[in-house]
């Protein structure tokens, strides 16, 4: 008969082992970049958002006396963020606001949240803007003879919704939908007499456009959609559409290596209901190697806030972190 001490002996060592198994796969998931494997446990990048400024969108630069970021996940005090990215400018009465996603740790789901600053500088947490079952991110604002609109990202929800602000900045109600289907990152754009739609998918390689007379009509897709096929370098949206001297410049996320790399420039020499055509242009917003955007940047909102004076918000991680618990 086996005694007693052995049987807790073996118990221990196979305890021991599990133990080590464990920890193992756990660290083999670190290293490899993978932690699909491992319970409560997931892998995301530390975005933050912080401002610069320049003489023209693309000579950004921070501003001499702010700290950036200006805006972190611990700026939340009404929930356990673990991220804040995608930010988005309009200009109001009493200076500027900022909508951008909020990765909730609760539930792993996305928010448009708010700030507001008199400055565009120096910004001040407002609150959850929009909140729905399902997750948002990339809050595209846009204003309309007065009227303010946001199209978030709402793959979840297989559709493009647009939504009106009932009281700015912070109660959003749901107007219509514009497209149906898989869409990331919806960037509009009015020129020319019609609202432009842009969207990527969510594998990253493609990139649509639509287009209606008026927000109120049918968005139809272009005869040259897809405009991107079969490269993340280039396809997924990464920003508002900018208009400088009297040219137009498509920002694009380049994840061709690592998601959330940089941001490309594209200026678009002819948009209209029949043909669409871009090229590259200089101009990227990348890793630094230090600080907030130490690993990466890969979204940008401009604007012209005086002749010769350009106020941008851009999102930055520096590195991967790991949330325990659940999702």
């Amino acid at each position: 008969m086996e005694r007693p001490r052995t049987r807790r002996l073996k118990r221990s060592i196979l305890w021991m082992f599990l133990a080590g198994a464990v920890v193992a796969a756990f660290l083999a998931g670190v290293v490899f970049g993978s932690l699909r494997g491992v319970p409560f446990v997931k892998k995301y990048q530390d975005w933050s958002i912080g401002v610069l400024v320049g003489e023209t969108p693309f000579s950004l630069h921070p501003q001499a006396g702010v700290e950036n970021p200006v805006l972190r996940a611990s700026d939340l005090d009404d929930m356990n963020a673990l991220f804040v990215a995608d930010p988005f400018l309009l200009r109001c009465a009493e200076g500027y606001v900022v909508f951008f996603e909020a990765l909730n740790r609760r539930d792993g789901k996305g928010d448009i949240a708010f700030a507001t600053s008199p400055d565009g500088l120096r910004w001040t947490y407002g609150g959850i803007a929009l909140d729905e079952p399902f997750h948002l991110s990339y809050p595209c604002v846009v204003d309309e003879s007065g009227t303010a609109y946001m199209v978030p990202e709402s793959v979840e929800a297989m559709g493009v919704f647009l939504y009106r602000a009932e009281r700015f900045p912070e109660e959003w109600v749901r107007a219509r939908v514009l497209i149906r289907g898989r869409y990331v990152d919806p960037t509009l754009t009015y020129r020319a007499g019609r609202w432009w739609l842009f969207v990527g998918e969510p594998e990253n390689d493609v990139l649509r456009l639509f287009s209606a007379p008026s927000l109120a009509d049918r968005f139809v897709e272009h005869p040259d959609s897809p405009l991107v096929l079969g490269t993340r370098a280039s396809a997924r949206p990464g920003g508002r559409v900018l208009s400088f001297d009297g040219r137009l410049f498509r920002c694009a996320q380049d994840g061709g290596r690592v998601y959330g790399e940089r941001v490309r420039v594209f200026e678009i020499v002819r948009l209209d209901p029949e043909r669409y055509e871009e090229v590259e242009v200089s101009g990227t917003l990348g890793p630094t190697g230090s600080g907030w955007n130490a690993a990466g940047m890969h979204h940008l909102d401009a604007l012209e806030i005086e002749p010769g004076r350009w106020l941008a918000v851009a999102d930055g991680w520096s590195r991967w972190r790991l949330s325990f618990g659940s999702p």
